[in-house]
C-alpha cells in the first residue's frame, strides 16, 4: 500500500504491500539519543520492560520512536525504535536500503520483515510473531459484510471489485460510508484474536506492529500530508474500560500515546506482529 493520494494495491500474497507515508512537515530528527549501527549488531536482544498501569487504568509501555522526516519511510523507521526497545541498533536507513524503500512506493512491509526475521534477528534470542498476516481474505469478507449491510440501507453505495483480481483498497475504502464500515467490520469475527493478542503483548512489556489503512475513519493529530492508505504504526498499550488501543505514530512526541477506541482500531487493521524475546 501506498499512501498521500496514490493508489493503494492489495495483491493475492499480502492486505498491507506497502507503507508509504508521509511525515509532518517541520519535523526534524533528535538531538541526541539515536545511536544506530549500519547493519544489525550480533547482541542478544534484551528483555521488555514490565507496563505501568496509569492512573485511568490503562497500561502502557515506553518505546522512544525515531522522528520520520521522509516520504515513504514509517516502516523502517518504526521497525528501527521497536529494534532499540529490544536493545537491538539498526538504523532506519539500513532497513530502507534492505527493504528497497523508494519515495514513491514506500516500503514492502512484508519485505521488510523478512529482513528482520533472516539478518537482524538470528542469534539474537528474539522472534518475530504473526497475530494478523498478509493477505486479501480480511478486505474480501469485509466488503461483503459491508454490501450486506448497505443492501439494507436504500441509497448507499455498495463496494464493487473482481474476485480473484488485485483490490483498489483505499479507493474502494474512501466511498464507504465510515458509520456502516465500523460497523461491518465489527460484525466480522477476529476482533477478539486481535484485542487479546494486544492485551497478552503489552501485559509482558512486549508493543505490536501495527499495519492499517489510515483515513478511514477519522482520528485525533493525524498530519495534514497523511491522508489514506497505507501505515505501519506501534501499538504500545491498551485500557480495558471502555476498550481503547493506546498507539505510536513516528511523527514526533505528540503521537506516542494516541487512542482510538477498539471498534476504530479494529475497523482499520490490516496486519499485527510482534517481537518476542525466548526466556
Amino acid at each position: 500500500m501506498a499512501v498521500g493520494g496514490r493508489r493503494v494495491l492489495v495483491a493475492m500474497f499480502a492486505a498491507l504491500a506497502a507503507a508509504g507515508c508521509a511525515g509532518p512537515r517541520g519535523a526534524t530528527e533528535p538531538d541526541e539519543g539515536w545511536a544506530f549501527a549500519e547493519g544489525p549488531l550480533p547482541r542478544r536482544a534484551a528483555h521488555p520492560a514490565q507496563p505501568e498501569t496509569l492512573a485511568d487504568g490503562a497500561r502502557l509501555v515506553r518505546v522512544a520512536l525515531p522522528i520520520q522526516t521522509e516520504p515513504g519511510t514509517c516502516a523502517p523507521v518504526v521497525v528501527s525504535g521497536l529494534l532499540a526497545y529490544y536493545g537491538i541498533g539498526v538504523s532506519p536507513e539500513w532497513l530502507e536500503t534492505r527493504a528497497g524503500t523508494t519515495p514513491d512506493g514506500g516500503t514492502s512491509v512484508q519485505r521488510l520483515l523478512d529482513v528482520v526475521r533472516d539478518d537482524v534477528l538470528p542469534g539474537s534470542g528474539a522472534e518475530l510473531r504473526e497475530h494478523l498476516g498478509f493477505g486479501t481474505e480480511r478486505f474480501t469478507r469485509l466488503f461483503l459484510a459491508y454490501n450486506r449491510l448497505a443492501d439494507a440501507r436504500p441509497g448507499t453505495r455498495r463496494i464493487y471489485w473482481m474476485p480473484g483480481a488485485e483490490i483498489p483498497v483505499e479507493k474502494k475504502l474512501s466511498l464507504a460510508d465510515p458509520a456502516l464500515l465500523r460497523e461491518a467490520a465489527n460484525n466480522l469475527s477476529g476482533r477478539r484474536a486481535f484485542w487479546r493478542a494486544i492485551r497478552r503483548s503489552i501485559d509482558v512489556g512486549d508493543p505490536l506492529l501495527w499495519g492499517v489503512v489510515v483515513g478511514i475513519l477519522d482520528e485525533p493529530l493525524l498530519p495534514p500530508t497523511q491522508t489514506r492508505g497505507g501505515h505501519l504504526r506501534l501499538i504500545v498499550g491498551y485500557r480495558e474500560h471502555p476498550r481503547e488501543v493506546v498507539f505510536a505514530d513516528p511523527w514526533g512526541p505528540a503521537h506516542s500515546a494516541k487512542r482510538l477506541p477498539l471498534a476504530d482500531a479494529w475497523a482499520e487493521t490490516a496486519t499485527l506482529h510482534t517481537l518476542h524475546v525466548s526466556q
